[in-house]
């Protein structure tokens, strides 16, 4: 299957196909929770939560920059 999709389509268009399904599925799936689940909060802001996802990506950026800036070798 995968090779007659690379024989038939442009690298663009399944590159395009990929994100947009991607993207689709995730808004749909999105849109669906939202009409099952209309607001699972009450409508509370819970200060810890942005926090956490304030903080968490930190240690892949510090660990992106330690493996990819290295100091040159002399």
């Amino acid at each position: 299957m995968s090779l007659w999709l690379l024989n038939h389509f442009s690298t663009f268009t399944l590159a395009v196909l990929t994100v947009g399904g991607t993207v689709a599925l995730a808004v749909a799936g999105s849109v669906l929770l939202r009409r099952r689940y209309p607001s699972p909060a009450g409508g509370e802001h819970n200060d810890m939560v942005s926090g956490d996802l304030s903080v968490s990506p930190a240690p892949y950026r510090e660990g992106a920059l330690a493996r990819y800036w290295q100091p040159a070798q002399r």
